[in-house]
């Protein structure tokens, strides 16, 4: 029976479902928690990973938190440490994990992971403190703290201000990313308040459906929702 097992799927096809859960939480992680400190208030919060928002759930109800063991206990560690901008110790506790030993590129790959993790940290950094404890932010200062190059600084920023999701400008002579403090008015935040309550409600039809009919109208809902997070953004 175990030769007829290895005959159907050779070694070289096999993919570990360690290395998979791994490399799927890990990605989950430095997609989620910079999202996370981008919707803090609440408004406008769309969800890209249940899973990981399930287990942060999890591990915050535990009044004692063990010394990570499994893969998701080491996510997880790292999870919270990125959110508080410990880069070097969310490193850590994923290169302490022995599933990379299964790839070939093993110190390529763990300095891709390095290497995004400190650009979701700073990411990260300036979504939590940017408009509420600074006015102005250096970009050596930044270099300095995250242990990166000014021009790596420079297109991270750069990116961010691209795509609004910061409300800064560059002042050039001083080297220096001025921020913008955006205030909502109340219509704007009963909106808001509004548009989470509506998709609050609209994911419970859709559980309740799905579990009726057995997941038939799954595809409308989903683009019925989409509708409403895109004019909600809007």
């Amino acid at each position: 029976m175990l030769m007829e097992r290895r005959r159907q799927m050779p070694y070289h096809m096999h993919i570990n479902l360690e290395l998979l859960e791994a490399v799927h939480l890990t990605c989950a992680m430095l997609i989620e928690v910079p999202n996370m400190a981008a919707n803090s208030d609440g408004a406008n919060s769309k969800l890209i990973s249940k899973n990981i928002h399930r287990l942060l759930e999890k591990s915050e109800k535990q009044t004692f938190t063990a010394p990570p063991e499994t893969i998701r206990d080491h996510v997880m560690a790292a999870t919270r440490a990125l959110a508080k901008g410990k880069f070097q110790e969310a490193f850590e506790v994923l290169n302490s994990l022995d599933v990379w030993r299964l790839f070939k590129n093993r110190d390529s790959i763990l300095d891709m992971v390095k290497a995004r993790i400190i650009e979701v940290a700073l990411r990260t950094y300036l979504f939590t403190y940017s408009s509420s404890c600074y006015k102005s932010l250096s970009l050596d200062e930044l270099a300095k703290m995250f242990d990166i190059s000014e021009s790596q600084v420079y297109n991270i920023v750069n990116k961010m201000m691209i795509n609004d999701e910061l409300n800064a400008r560059w002042d050039q002579p001083t080297q220096c990313i001025v921020f913008h403090e955006v205030k909502q008015n109340r219509l704007q935040s009963l909106a808001c308040q509004l548009t989470d309550k509506v998709l609050i409600l609209t994911e419970s039809n859709e559980s309740a459906m799905e579990s009726r009919i057995g997941g038939g109208c799954l595809d409308m809902s989903s683009r019925k929702r989409d509708k409403i997070q895109d004019s909600a953004a809007a």
